[in-house]
């Protein structure tokens, strides 16, 4: 069975509905701007977490980077001295290959000329002979 409601009821039923229907809305709006915030909280957070990482990851790389130049400062100086040691030692095995080579052909020199010095003091010896016969007899 209906219900009878006066005028008076009525207009106070809909009074009721239309701020009832206000205040939901307005509790929908409040939880939508909560809902926004907490995003834009998240989403701030997220960013200033991305963030802190990747500075993480460029400190870490710029480590990296400063231990490889080291590593190669390191290795250009055991590159120089490694250079250095061979360019003297090189010199060092052509200076005694000179000095070999010198001996060598002094010794091959004498060896070719030694029979031309022979003949030359066997004729000056003669020579001498000749002369101090020469000087006795005369």
């Amino acid at each position: 069975m209906p219900i009878a409601c006066s005028a008076m009821d009525a207009s106070k039923f809909a009074s009721t509905a239309r701020s009832m229907k206000a205040r939901v809305e307005k509790i929908l709006i409040d939880h939508k701007v909560n809902q926004k915030r907490e995003e834009t909280v998240q989403a701030a957070e997220y960013q200033e977490d991305s963030l802190g990482k990747l500075k993480a990851e460029n400190r870490a790389l710029q480590i990296e980077v400063s231990r490889l130049r080291t590593e190669c400062l390191h290795a250009e100086d055991k590159y120089r001295s490694h250079y250095e040691r061979i360019k003297q030692e090189e010199r060092l095995r052509r200076s005694e290959w000179e000095l070999k080579k010198v001996a060598e052909i002094r010794e091959e020199t004498i060896r070719q000329i030694a029979p031309d010095i022979e003949r030359i003091l066997h004729k000056h010896k003669l020579e001498r002979e000749i002369w101090s016969r020469q000087t006795e007899g005369g």
